[in-house]
């Protein structure tokens, strides 16, 4: 966030606007958690805290900034972006949800997400394995990000065993 924010200042934006425009990425979650939220009858907050969470043990962020960043020409790779952006945010959803389902509704959302990733940890170092080697790689292209979207699928089909 701050650092879209910079961004955008330095471009010229007006800091209201800075902030206001950096602040659209945390909306295109929003449905996702309220979906999981009502899936589960959990508060958004412990959703929230759990997916942000494994964003952040995942390095989701990083996946979508370089989604972000492929290189649009045509309309086609318009589309082929947009596609890998619905699959990562689906993906996201699904394990966020795994970890709330497979998890006791006593522990913190914290502690939830730990018990998971010990649970998942050979699905989740590869995950990372491969996200490791992508940024060892510079900007990654179309079909390392397809491969790396391949690989947290794995991860989703993994914990859903």
């Amino acid at each position: 966030f701050q650092s879209a924010c910079r961004e955008l200042t330095a471009a010229g934006a007006p800091a209201e606007l800075a902030h206001w425009a950096a602040s659209l990425g945390a909306l295109f979650s929003a449905l996702d958690l309220i979906e999981v939220a009502t899936q589960t009858a959990l508060p958004e907050t412990v959703v929230a805290t759990v997916y942000f969470g494994l964003t952040n043990r995942l390095t989701l962020n990083w996946l979508r900034q370089s989604i972000l960043d492929l290189p649009v020409a045509n309309h086609w790779q318009n589309r082929s972006r947009a596609a890998l952006l619905d699959i990562l945010y689906d993906q996201g959803r699904v394990l966020t949800l795994d970890v709330l389902r497979s998890t006791a509704n006593a522990q913190t959302p914290e502690e939830r997400l730990e018990s998971w990733l010990a649970h998942n940890q050979a699905g989740v170092e590869r995950c990372r394995g491969v996200f490791a080697d992508l940024r060892m790689a510079g900007q990654p292209d179309l079909a390392m990000l397809s491969v790396a979207l391949r690989e947290m699928a794995s991860l989703v089909r993994r914990s859903e065993d």
